[in-house]
């Protein structure tokens, strides 16, 4: 029998900085506004979708800032509020995968005139 998979891919870039929600003890929330373009033919058309991080996934928006590009991989929530004509239909996106960009290679590609200190890379990193 078939399974069904709620998983969802975009590539889009960040609308907002990493905005921190209160969810209880012992849980982190981070939310961040993310802009998908796509071309309809005619002309560009930007979707705006919420974002979720929840627990250790918000680890990685200490790394996320407004307009930097990300591919996110997750799953897609729609969740419902009120009843009967004010219902109203929220979907966001509950990220489990998130694939930051290369930082521009252009300033690392220059050489250093300070030699690297031991134990350290040449882009200043431990590892």
């Amino acid at each position: 029998m078939a399974r069904d998979v709620n998983n969802i891919t975009l590539t889009g870039r960040c609308g907002s900085d990493p905005e921190e929600k209160d969810v209880g003890e012992n849980s982190t929330l981070l939310t961040v506004n993310f802009a998908v373009t796509q071309w309809n033919g005619k002309a560009e058309e930007t979707m705006w979708v919420p974002l979720n991080f929840w627990g250790a996934k918000a680890n990685v928006c200490q790394f996320i800032k407004k307009g930097m590009k990300l591919t996110i991989t997750g799953n897609l929530s729609i969740r419902t509020v009120g009843e009967g004509k004010d219902k109203k239909w929220f979907t966001s996106v509950n990220v489990f995968d998130c694939v930051l960009p290369d930082r521009d290679r252009s300033d690392s590609a220059k050489p250093s005139r300070e030699p690297a200190a031991a134990g350290a890379s040449s882009d200043g990193l431990p590892f």
